[in-house]
């Protein structure tokens, strides 16, 4: 379902700027995709022995065009849906020699851009040029191919002369990771154990994973609390934006509204509580003093995301401290949330408590009842998740589902008690109390603030760049295309920044992976250039596992129990991914790579590489400390680049 909602967004809403594929032509645009430019003029010199009688031709331009060729204009066409191909005859306007074709191209939304399917003689190819108004014709370029932005800006590893090495070193990696990938049913010389069915660990073994996990979590804390405490305040992800909307709630006593602040869409359980703790340490008295005390806030709640991911496994894994393990010391390692700590942003405060409502939803499943009260502690939590991120609506839609599927399979469940007819069961009258009781406690929670923006601007999700918020944000390349959604691999031979403009699977891996926005490191010095761009391979092989994680639990719910904790992961999950890749759809730009919106399923990401990295060790039988020595280099890496070593202030 998700994958047809983004293809018919994709092909047909013409608010979303995406540019189909073509068998008969190529999308042109400038080279340098200028940021500000409405509108620009193709053209096309071809010499024709003869004037054909016809020669038909469907263009299609984003958004409107305006046909010229050998001097004579045609009515500039405005169609009501930009997507849908435009036919025209060129035949009596063509003459013997050479013929000039001119297409005006505007496109009030940026930038402007060309398709011409047709013969060959005429199709949009390298033969075109551009030309922006008072500035000189260039060639055109094939869109989301050869703009300046995607031109090769291979990384150190690929300009050094060891590049040979380094290609060789990455297959064998490769190779070990597809074999850790394959069955052990392929392995005759192996015993095939089932991830799950371990037998009980020994105390020594608990004790052993808790103490280093503990380790770990706190060496992890301390690394964040020292990068908060120096980083300066005013830089990151709109820091001083953020700030405004907490000085506005402390000035004012109330929640802003959209249109008054860049960061004043934002729901304002962050910033009511930043608010309190800004005066609780001065605020106009000391502000230096309580905005770094509002900053400190941000590894405090990157800490208890730690612990949810902990609890969420223990809860799930109650018998294999090796998975507990593993699953940790993926969420502990995750650059994402080291670089993204030390600012002042509501993006902990949310990961935080949209991740403790896919923790409480988790367990609520794992114990296999449905009481009431159960849906009123979780409407609570998630009522407060939607006055944190709008991403937390995932949260309690997951649950309906499941609410949904029960009520359809009769209420059964294999683990729940049995009724007076041996069947286990619960009745579906049940199951519809529950269900309202969660949708009224989360919207009594969270309602006024989705009713007021609902009345105030026709959306009850406003954001930033909605037109109505009066907030314009306007970057490259400005559209998407199909190379943007289905390659992959760039980030391995190219330069950091550059994943941003890749693909969308390239840019979210490497804001997850690395700081490619360039926030935290100084991208400029070598040492951490290399060393990001070896944590991006090295974060292969955990990001194969949760891959993998997540298809094992897929697969588990397919055939083995559909009313399992995995439901709520799997499908908080599912909802994210297509909805972060449906705003990159409708917002072009690039800046809209950031892996920190989806902090919240760090929880859930953890189960995913637990079950995926136990598979793989399994699968690998003594390969399995390759596995442990590639997780140790990545996080000493991971701890060595995201010790913040930029200047020592406050403001």
């Amino acid at each position: 379902m998700a994958a047809g909602v983004l293809a018919y967004e994709a092909l047909s809403l013409p608010s979303v700027q995406y540019l189909a594929r073509s068998a008969q032509g190529e999308w042109l645009v400038h080279p340098e995709t200028p940021t500000g430019q409405l509108d620009a003029t193709f053209a096309l010199q071809v010499d024709l022995p003869s004037p054909p009688p016809s020669l038909p031709v469907r263009i299609t331009a984003m958004r409107e065009y305006q046909l010229r060729v050998n001097g004579t204009e045609r009515p500039l066409v405005k169609p009501e849906n930009w997507k849908v191909p435009v036919s025209e005859d060129l035949g009596p306007l063509l003459k013997s020699g050479p013929n000039e074709i001119r297409i005006y191209v505007a496109n009030w939304t940026r930038p402007p851009a060309l398709l011409v399917e047709g013969p060959p003689e005429v199709r949009t190819d390298s033969r075109w040029t551009v030309a922006l108004p008072e500035k000189p014709e260039v060639g055109a370029v094939v869109a989301h191919r050869d703009e300046s932005f995607l031109r090769d800006k291979p990384n150190r590893l690929r300009s050094s002369e060891r590049a040979d090495l380094y290609e060789l070193a990455l297959g064998v990696y490769l190779a070990f990771i597809a074999f850790a990938l394959i069955p052990v049913r392929f392995k005759p010389w192996r015993k095939q154990d089932t991830v799950g069915d371990a037998g009980t660990p020994s105390r020594r073994k608990k004790w052993l994973t808790a103490a280093v996990c503990t380790t770990l979590f706190v060496g992890v804390v301390a690394l964040e609390a020292r990068n908060a405490w120096v980083f300066p305040p005013k830089r990151g992800f709109d820091p001083i934006q953020h700030f405004e909307y907490v000085e506005y709630v402390h000035e004012h006593r109330e929640v802003p509204l959209a249109d008054e602040g860049w960061e004043f869409q934002q729901p304002p359980l962050y910033y009511a509580l930043a608010a309190l703790v800004y005066e609780a340490f001065g605020a106009d008295a000391a502000p230096e003093q309580a905005r770094k005390a509002v900053q400190m806030l941000s590894p405090m709640f990157s800490a208890a995301v730690l612990v949810l991911a902990w609890i969420l496994l223990r809860t799930l894994f109650p018998s294999h401290p090796r998975m507990q393990f593993l699953g940790f010391a993926f969420a502990a390692l995750l650059p994402v949330r080291l670089y993204i700590s030390p600012e002042i942003t509501n993006e902990l405060l949310s990961a935080f408590v949209i991740g403790g409502a896919v923790w409480l939803a988790a367990w609520q499943v794992h114990r296999g009842r449905a009481r009431l009260i159960d849906a009123l502690v979780l409407g609570i939590v998630c009522g407060l998740g939607l006055l944190s991120k709008y991403t937390a609506l995932f949260v309690p839609l997951s649950l309906l589902a499941l609410a949904g599927l029960r009520f359809l399979a009769g209420g059964t469940r294999s683990d729940t008690p049995r009724d007076a007819t041996g069947r286990r069961s619960w009745p579906r009258t049940r199951q519809i109390l529950w269900a309202l009781m969660l949708t009224g406690t989360t919207f009594a929670i969270s309602g006024w603030l989705y009713i007021r923006n609902y009345r105030e601007y026709g959306n009850a999700f406003m954001a930033a760049w909605d037109p109505r918020s009066r907030f314009r944000i306007v970057q490259p390349p400005g559209y998407r295309s199909s190379n943007f959604l289905t390659s992959f691999g760039d980030f391995l031979w190219q330069d950091l920044g550059r994943t941003r403009h890749s693909s969308f699977w390239d840019g979210m891996y490497g804001s997850l992976w690395a700081d490619t926005h360039g926030m935290f490191l100084n991208q400029g010095l070598a040492d951490l250039q290399v060393a990001a761009t070896l944590s991006l391979w090295l974060a292969i092989l955990p990001m194969t596992a949760v891959v993998l994680g997540f298809g094992i639990a897929l697969h588990h719910l397919i055939t083995r129990q559909w009313d399992h904790p995995y439901f709520v992961l799997v499908m908080a999950t599912t909802f994210m991914l297509a909805s972060t890749l449906l705003f990159n759809l409708e917002q072009a730009f690039y800046s809209m790579m950031k892996a920190h919106w989806s902090l919240w399923l760090l929880p859930s990401a953890s189960v995913f590489a637990a079950l995926g990295l136990e598979t793989m060790c399994q699968q690998a039988g003594w390969g399995r400390w390759l596995i442990y020595v590639d997780l140790v280099a990545l996080w000493s890496l991971v701890a060595w680049l995201y010790w913040y070593r930029g200047p020592w202030v406050w403001n």
